[in-house]
Order: C-alpha cells, then sequence, then structure tokens
C-alpha cells in the first residue's frame, strides 16, 4: 500500500516522494486516509516528502487541508517545504474565489 512506503521511515526518501505523488493522484480511492496519510507525512517526514506531501494535499480543496498547507506555508522549518506551501496555498485560494464567483478580473 502507498501509505505503507510514505509513512514508513525505513524507505528511501525518494521512494516515499514518490508515493506522496501517487496519493496525489489517486486522491478518489478513499480521500479521508489519503488525506490523514498525507498530513502525517507533512508533520513528520524529511523535507522532500513534506514538499510533495503539500503538493498533494493541494489538489483536496477541503478546510481541513487548507489548514495543513498555511501551518506548512508558515512553520515548517524547510525554507523550500515553506516555499511550495505558499505558492500551492496562493493556488488553493484563487481557485476558491474563482468558484465562489470572486475571481476579480482586470477590466
Amino acid at each position: 500500500r502507498l501509505k505503507h512506503f510514505l509513512l514508513q521511515p525505513g524507505h528511501h526518501e525518494d521512494v516515499r516522494e514518490a508515493a506522496a505523488r501517487a496519493l496525489g493522484y489517486i486522491r478518489d480511492s478513499d480521500p479521508g486516509e489519503v488525506i490523514q496519510a498525507l498530513a502525517q507525512a507533512l508533520q513528520h517526514g524529511p523535507p522532500g516528502v513534506r514538499k510533495e506531501a503539500v503538493r498533494a494535499l493541494a489538489g483536496f480543496r477541503r478546510v481541513a487541508v487548507v489548514r495543513a498547507v498555511k501551518l506548512a506555508s508558515l512553520h515548517d522549518p524547510d525554507d523550500d517545504v515553506r516555499a511550495r506551501a505558499s505558492t500551492e496555498l496562493d493556488h488553493m485560494m484563487r481557485a476558491i474565489k474563482s468558484q465562489c464567483g470572486g475571481g476579480g478580473g482586470s477590466a
């Protein structure tokens, strides 16, 4: 199972990053379970895994996910993870605004 590869520290970091990416692509299988696994990786994984977890989580437009990505953008100890989280948070907020009719396009 991909969750096993993502969450087990014994696996090489490249394998864990790939598992995070894959979970983002197959997110419709069991969204709650996938979000939980990615959120755990975001809190406890090495920087590369946390960065991929942020990318994967950003595909879910849920309040809990927005909170997790926002926290990563503010508090992750790694500069690259914070930068990725900030970028993904910006994309998420733009998508939410456009869905709500608040696109704010220029005239």
